[in-house]
């Protein structure tokens, strides 16, 4: 691909020092204050040969990722403008929260592609007056398929460390885009997001050319589409709620090869809020088989691993077992009075996981829950010096730890 590119840091926010107060009694008082560069990502301008013109694309990588060697999967966000950080905050969320177990998402590299013209390049046909509204440029989307397909997904597989399992989400026009792309022959997305599609568009050109297309069938491989639309939507029959619901009935009616359909009702939320939670709804179903069953949970580390290497025979790489399953797992054998083999799952999440300061972390609070105290220590020290190493150290984390060496150290004294 001959693609010329330059790469900036995108939204690197630089907290501003406090000036000091002239009255000596309040600079006194005043806290230490330590400034810090929060970084979102980074923004790569394209110049794209197919659209002629420059593209920006925003780029955001899982945690860690300069500091480990793993593959990731690839999330494309059209609209990148305004979905952007709000996709790539729900991933994060999805993927690192602890209160999440199992994770309902893996770790995703997300790609954003802003907009020049949404009109032009998300719609299939030209069509100048659309309900009232002008679309002088409309009909370019076969040309912005190429772009992404041809010069965008090579880039990014050429830049950063991905697996061959791509989403492509898109809301309103945009969703449109998505589930034509699904449509279209081209295999190059798994999985599509399409959030309150605009398939009203063109007199649902979309459901007809499907109707009359009889029997057509995406290329092979299995492919997955989430059709998300906000409760107000439905509740007042809107367009793109009646189109997307004619649609959907279509595909029921006559599902298409290797194609799996689910609709998702985003509850509370009408056509333009509906991605705020469409991307936690659309992505946990999306990975719905990512969340470990409770019964293989109960049937012990062997099962886990075997049920991780056959979803990874589905989607096509190797997906580790999701650290959190050991916690889970570890701390439900230690409450049924299984220490020895909530140990053992303790030790093999370190010894896969060396660099985690929450699985070594882990193993110290489990060898302090069974009376070795000072192991226990020295591991919550060692879980403290990888945190503090890390890329983005969690001081609340850090702190959480020295409260527990010193509650350790004063037992022992006692």
């Amino acid at each position: 691909m001959n693609a010329m590119i330059w790469i900036g840091a995108l939204g690197m926010l630089s907290l501003s020092s406090v000036a000091a107060h002239p009255s000596r009694a309040l600079a006194a008082t005043a806290p230490a204050i330590r400034t810090a560069e929060i970084v979102a990502g980074e923004a790569i301008s394209v110049r794209s040969r197919l659209l002629d013109e420059e593209r920006t694309l925003l780029i955001r990588t899982p945690r860690g990722y300069d500091a480990d060697t793993r593959r990731y999967p690839v999330l494309f966000v059209l609209d990148a403008d305004w979905h952007f950080n709000v996709a790539a905050a729900e991933v994060e969320f999805l993927s690192e929260c602890s209160y999440l177990s199992t994770h309902p998402a893996p770790p995703l590299i997300v790609v954003g592609v802003m907009n020049v013209d949404r009109n032009r390049d998300f719609t299939p046909t030209h069509c100048v007056l659309q309900r009232g509204m002008s679309f002088p440029t409309s009909g370019r989307a076969d040309t912005f398929r190429r772009f992404l397909v041809e010069e965008v997904v090579p880039l990014i597989d050429e830049r950063y460390r991905t697996v061959p399992f791509r989403i492509l989400a898109g809301w309103s026009l945009g969703g449109l885009f998505a589930i034509q792309t699904l449509l279209d022959e081209t295999p190059v997305f798994d999985s599509y997001l399409a959030i309150s599609p605009s398939l009203w568009w063109d007199d649902a050109v979309t459901l007809r050319s499907l109707r009359s297309a009889g029997s057509m069938s995406p290329s092979p491989g299995a492919r997955q589409l989430v059709a998300t639309l906000g409760s107000a939507e439905v509740a007042n029959n809107t367009s793109v709620a009646a189109s997307t619901r004619a649609f959907l009935d279509h595909l029921k009616a006559n599902p298409l090869q290797h194609v799996s359909v689910d609709e998702v009702v985003v509850e509370g939320f009408g056509h333009n809020l509906a991605p705020v939670i469409a991307y936690v709804d659309g992505l946990a179903t999306i990975f719905a088989d990512m969340r470990l069953p409770p019964d293989t949970l109960e049937e012990g580390l062997a099962a886990v691993d075997a049920y991780y290497q056959a979803l990874g025979e589905r989607y096509r790489y190797a997906i580790p077992v999701p650290e959190d399953v050991y916690g889970t797992l570890g701390w439900r054998l230690l409450e049924k009075g299984k220490a020895a083999d909530a140990g053992a799952v303790f030790q093999r999440w370190v010894d896969r996981h060396p660099n985690s300061s929450v699985a070594v972390a882990s193993l110290g609070s489990f060898c302090r829950e069974t009376g070795d105290q000072e192991r226990a220590v020295a591991l919550l020290r060692q879980a403290i010096a990888l945190e503090e190493r890390s890329a983005q150290p969690r001081e609340n984390f850090i702190l959480d730890l020295k409260r527990d060496i010193a509650a350790l150290r004063q037992d022992d004294a006692e």
